[in-house]
Parts: C-alpha cells; sequence; structure tokens
C-alpha cells in the first residue's frame, strides 16, 4: 500500500500534468480558432498521398476545431483506422495501435478525427503525469515541474495534442521506464512491445532494457536466474513486435517492407548522421530566389537543435541515468540518419519530443524568473509560427 506521502506526491503529480496539458491544449486551441477568424491565406490541402477528400469526414461539416487538425499524417492514421493498410500502399510505414485504437474510440466519439484528438489528449496527460513521477524519482519536484513547463513551451509541443502518435509514444516509453526501474519487467517489455507498435523508433526499447537489465545487476551485484529470463523475456518484445507487424506487411498484404516502402514511396532514407545537418546548412546558405520561404523556419530550428542537443546531452551525461541516455541518443542517431530528398533532415525536432532527457537537463535554463520569462515568449513565438504553418498546409512537421 502507497504510503501518505506517496499518495500526496500522486496527487501533484496528476494536478500539475493537467494544469500543463489544459494550458498546451487551450493554448493550441486558442491560437488555430484566432487563426480561422483573422483569414489570410486560405488552407489549401496540397497534392498528396493522404489526402482528406478519402475520408468520411470529408461528409460532414465539421467545425474549426476539429478540421485544423485534419492536417498530414493525421488524415493517413485516420484512412488506416477506417479503411485498413490496403487503401494505399505508401500506409504501411505507419504501425498499427495509434489506428486500432482510433477505431475503437471512434465507437464513442464521433467523427473519427475526434476520437484521435482525445487519445492524443489522453496520452499527454498520462504522458506528463508518469514524467513527473520518473523525474522526481531521479531529481526533484521542481525539476519534474520545470521539465513539464519545457515540454508545453517547445516549439513544436502541439504535435502532442494532435493527432500523431507522439504522445502515446512517449506515455509508453515512459510507462516502460517506470516499471523497469520497479523491476515489473514483464509489464515494461509489454508497454515497449505496444510503443514499438505505435512508433518504429520503439524496438530501441530491445536494447535499452537489456542495459538497464545490467545495470540493476551492476547495482545490487545479484540477479535471480528468474529475474534475468524475466529481462530476457522484456527486451525481445519490442525486437518480436516489430518483426510481427513487417511480416504481416511483406506477407500477409504482400505488400514492400516498410523500410523499402519509406523509400520508395516517401522519398526518405538513411545517411551518415552529419549529411542531414550538412545538407540543412546548405539550404540555408543557398538561398532559392523563390519568395516561397515557408521552408525557412524549420530548416533553421532542425539545424540549431541537432547541434544543441547533443552538446546539452554530453555536458549532462552525469546527471542523468545512463538507461535514459541511452535512449536519447539512439533516438536522436535515428533522426540524424533519416534523411529527405534534398539531403535534409527529416522532423527532426518533433522526433525528439521522446528524448526526455534532454528537457531534464536544460532544467536549469529556467530556474530565474527572467529566464523562465524569455524562454517562454521565445518559445510560444515559434510555437505559433509553426502552428500557423500546419494549420496552412505549409509544413507536415
Amino acid at each position: 500500500m502507497p504510503t501518505d506521502e506517496q499518495r500526496r506526491l500522486l496527487k501533484r503529480a496528476i494536478a500539475c500534468a493537467f494544469k500543463v496539458f489544459i494550458a498546451l491544449r487551450v493554448g493550441t486551441l486558442a491560437w488555430v480558432l484566432l487563426l480561422s477568424l483573422v483569414g489570410g491565406r486560405i488552407p489549401s490541402e496540397p497534392d498528396v498521398l493522404c489526402r482528406t477528400s478519402t475520408l468520411l469526414e470529408s461528409n460532414l461539416q465539421l467545425g474549426v476545431g476539429l478540421s485544423a487538425w485534419l492536417r498530414w499524417d493525421t488524415v493517413c492514421y485516420l484512412m488506416i483506422a477506417e479503411t485498413g493498410y490496403a487503401a494505399h500502399p505508401g500506409l504501411t510505414v505507419w504501425p498499427p495501435l495509434y489506428p486500432l485504437l482510433i477505431r475503437l474510440f471512434s465507437f464513442v466519439f464521433m467523427p473519427p478525427i475526434l476520437a484521435a484528438l482525445v487519445i492524443s489528449s489522453l496520452a499527454t496527460w498520462v504522458a506528463f503525469f508518469l514524467l513527473y513521477l520518473l523525474v522526481t524519482h531521479s531529481h526533484n519536484e521542481t525539476t519534474a515541474k520545470n521539465t513539464l513547463f519545457l515540454y508545453a513551451v517547445y516549439p513544436f509541443a502541439f504535435f502532442l495534442i494532435a493527432g500523431y502518435t507522439e504522445s502515446l509514444f512517449l506515455a509508453l516509453v515512459i510507462g516502460c521506464f517506470l516499471l523497469a526501474r520497479k523491476k515489473d519487467w514483464v509489464w515494461a517489455g509489454v508497454l515497449a512491445g505496444l510503443a514499438t507498435l505505435t512508433r518504429n523508433q520503439g524496438i530501441l526499447l530491445s536494447a535499452v532494457l537489456l542495459w538497464e537489465g545490467m545495470l540493476q545487476y551492476r547495482e545490487r551485484q545479484s540477479l535471480h536466474r528468474k529475474d534475468i529470463f524475466k529481462i530476457l523475456f522484456a527486451s525481445s518484445l519490442p525486437a518480436l513486435a516489430f518483426a510481427a507487424f513487417a511480416l504481416y506487411i511483406h506477407n500477409g498484404l504482400n505488400a514492400g517492407w516498410p523500410w523499402d516502402t519509406l523509400s520508395a514511396i516517401w522519398g526518405q532514407y538513411s545517411g551518415f548522421p552529419w549529411e542531414g545537418v550538412i545538407g540543412n546548412l546548405r539550404q540555408l546558405l543557398t538561398l532559392p530566389r523563390s519568395q516561397d520561404l515557408y521552408w525557412l523556419p524549420t530548416t533553421v530550428l532542425d539545424l540549431i537543435l541537432a547541434i544543441l542537443i547533443p552538446i546539452v546531452l554530453i555536458i549532462h551525461r552525469r546527471a542523468i541515468r545512463s538507461t535514459y541516455l541511452i535512449f536519447a541518443w539512439l533516438l536522436l542517431f535515428i533522426a540524424l540518419v533519416k534523411l529527405g530528398p534534398e539531403n535534409t533532415l527529416v522532423s527532426f525536432p518533433r522526433y525528439m519530443i521522446a528524448a526526455f532527457p534532454f528537457f531534464v537537463a536544460i532544467t536549469p535554463a529556467v530556474n530565474t524568473r527572467y529566464a523562465r520569462l524569455a524562454i517562454l515568449g521565445i518559445c510560444l513565438m515559434l510555437q505559433a509560427i509553426l502552428l500557423s504553418m500546419f494549420y496552412i498546409w505549409s509544413w507536415a512537421g
């Protein structure tokens, strides 16, 4: 049974997570409503693979509170939820858990776009709650509160509450780590497997859970044979989940392997970690004569974060548990080697949302009032710009 202090901690974690989540949810909604009222550039859907015209939502009169989020990857998830992977071979790069949850939630929340937003919202609250507990366990509650603050003002934070998988993936990853620290290996492995069925990057948890098991052995200097079996079982589940999904796509649907589809249809491929950084820098140094520089803010932010995040992780390597650092470094590596057609980074800052050790490491930057206000102002301005670009179909994240 939890002690009185533990119960009080849980209440504080729930309350703080809810306040931060509400601030993010209400703030983004208010900005979207303002964009719809002000006007300007009329949102015009580009000719992309996942078009809203293929969805049942196209026959409904959606208010701006829902239609504003019917963008880019969200459309693909809804297509999978409503018609399955057979709708288009390009959809097979997305694992099935989030679309499956959308389909299940749609029995209560209609239309499906509402179900997608409800799932992301609940997952964001849960992720913030679990992150508060995890950071408090390794640091203190002040650091936990500052970590949630930095998540809320992160320029790309609105993807946590959009119809994307970022919040669900983060919640499952944090839950996995909390359970592993408590030596509840079976459930830690289950959450790791579910994380892999949410985003393919979840397969990294196989190596991370093995490391955590080894770390606990070094700390305790002993592990029972049963514990070793549980650790091996837990660490195998992400790899098995990834293999099962890939085999289903390739053999069950007779489609290309997901990684082949990513290259053949979506024009994304793997390169050396430095190629994307060089590609972004080259793009900035050779600005085209075109006046439409919609890509400029994201290219600059991609470059800044690709340089900043490794530096922060190196500087604070002794202050954060090595298990979490390894996960962050692996995420960073995967994000850096994923390149677009122009040899540039692809969705790098969005993938880094799951790299929670970075957010924990930079909490000293908001310890003073003036620094906190400065970061709040700058980040909210960037968040408004990026959300505006997302809203008018200029940028997919």
